[in-house]
């Protein structure tokens, strides 16, 4: 999962131009943000991990990846709809994660599954706009 993760933060760096990359981060829990980030931003969390045992050599590895795009809630409408809005970041972060291995040996599979509605967090001073995306990455191991 480590290296899955590192290249997804690798690739949405290079692809989304429109988010520093320090904005774009691995992160424990998808509703705390680091205190210095600033928005647009990008969330990577490891999601569950199914195994199974293919035939006696080759273990399949099910791996699921949440991804979560934020942007601060400015003037209505911006945040969902806006150019650097949730739905626009998170058809780029589909875009540019879908059908990639990213590099990885036994990566054949990675599918956007699903994608939850946007949400509002946060308190009268910074509302936050929020949307994720959980995609899935297929792979074979060597037993």
């Amino acid at each position: 999962m480590k290296d899955l993760l590192t290249a997804i933060k690798q690739k949405l760096q290079t692809e989304l131009g429109y988010v520093r990359d320090a904005d774009i981060f691995i992160t424990e829990d998808e509703m705390l943000l680091p205190e210095a980030v600033k928005f647009p931003a990008v969330a990577i969390k490891d999601g569950r991990v199914t195994r199974t045992l293919d035939d006696k050599t080759t273990i399949g590895i099910d791996a699921r990846v949440r991804v979560s795009a934020y942007a601060q809630v400015l003037k209505v409408e911006q945040s969902v709809m806006g150019d650097r809005g949730v739905l626009q970041m998170t058809a780029d972060i589909i875009a540019a994660l879908e059908e990639n291995n990213l590099g990885l040996d036994g990566v054949y599979h990675a599918f956007a599954t699903s994608i939850e509605a946007s949400r509002l967090f946060g308190d009268r001073q910074e509302m936050i706009q929020k949307q994720t995306v959980e995609l899935q990455y297929l792979r074979f191991k060597p037993r």
